[in-house]
């Protein structure tokens, strides 16, 4: 009886595996899609749910240097690091930058963990990853997001106030 309850526990484990596989690879395959031809579902998929990047950042003019605020967008939940209003955000947040392929080469100002600009940067996912894991919550268990380490708007006079250096930016 316990050997067969070992070799359910491995099955269980290569099925994860081959889907930590198969989510890999359809990484992998989106380098060849980098300019254009992404099903929108495979574009949104890349997203890790890290929330960083609704994260206020702040453009010195006199070195063009960029900086991270633990300053979240208004619309983003604090604990699950998902928007509040994803569909229409730009209704609420008119700046808000909707990401896309052709823009690829313009995402320096991600966080460098973020499959968008690694994607831009031909780099591989880190082991974390959602894609890789299988996990979505695997971003938050590796402590690589946003989630419980943000402070709510401010303005943009204190924003310097609140420059952050997370390891994970």
């Amino acid at each position: 009886m316990i050997r067969r309850e070992k070799r359910i526990r491995r099955g269980v484990a290569d099925n994860q595996r081959v889907e930590r596989q198969r989510g890999f690879q359809r990484f992998q395959g989106l380098f060849i899609k980098a300019h254009g031809g992404f099903v929108h579902g495979e574009w949104e998929s890349l997203c890790d749910g890290c929330g960083k990047c609704c994260l206020e950042k702040l453009v010195f003019e006199d070195d063009e240097s960029l900086a991270f605020t633990n300053v979240a967008c208004a619309l983003l939940d604090p604990h699950t690091c998902r928007c509040r209003h994803y569909a229409t955000r730009q209704k609420y947040i008119p700046e808000c930058i909707q990401l896309r392929p052709d823009d690829i080469e313009e995402y320096y100002w991600l966080p460098k963990t973020c499959a968008y600009r690694l994607l831009a940067e031909k780099k591989p996912l880190p082991d974390w990853h959602p894609l890789k894991t299988g996990n979505p919550q695997s971003v938050h268990q590796a402590g690589m997001s946003a989630q419980d380490r943000t402070v709510p708007p401010k303005s943009a006079e204190e924003l310097q106030d609140y420059i952050v250096d997370w390891d994970d930016l």
